[in-house]
């Protein structure tokens, strides 16, 4: 029964966020990118970016761009036929773009949540609207 409590309170206090961000007139890509509408589709609790840590919003925007940008480069070498490249490349390129995606995203909504004065997640209520 607590997993259910758990679920509902998370889901207002995403709608809260969502509904904030759209009144300080954040565009809705930004506070709701595609990859977060996937995850909450799934029933994937994470929370919105601005409203998430820097080592979340690090981890999880790093993470899936270090696993495309490696589908992308073992696709170029399959294609192309490279069989020379050195396997420190095939290493290094997709977690050195997972890195610095990660950071950049990272401190991008960091700054966004900055500039907008939002809340916490914690400090999200109700009353914001009221």
């Amino acid at each position: 029964m607590a997993s259910l409590e758990a679920r509902t309170d998370f889901l207002a206090r995403r709608d809260i966020a969502l509904r904030l961000m759209s009144a300080k007139g954040l565009r809705h890509t930004s506070y709701a990118p595609m990859m977060h509408q996937f995850l909450w589709y799934c029933s994937v609790p994470v929370r919105p970016p601005h409203f998430a840590s820097f080592l979340g919003n690090f981890l999880l925007m790093g993470g899936w761009f270090g696993v495309f940008w490696g589908w992308v480069t073992l696709m170029f070498i399959l294609i192309w036929g490279r069989r020379d490249v050195p396997t420190s490349v095939l290493i290094l390129s997709p977690v050195s773009a997972g890195v610095l995606f990660g950071a950049a995203m990272a401190g991008y909504f960091a700054y966004s949540a900055r500039k907008h004065q939002l809340p916490s997640w914690s400090e999200l209520q109700a009353e914001v609207f009221d």
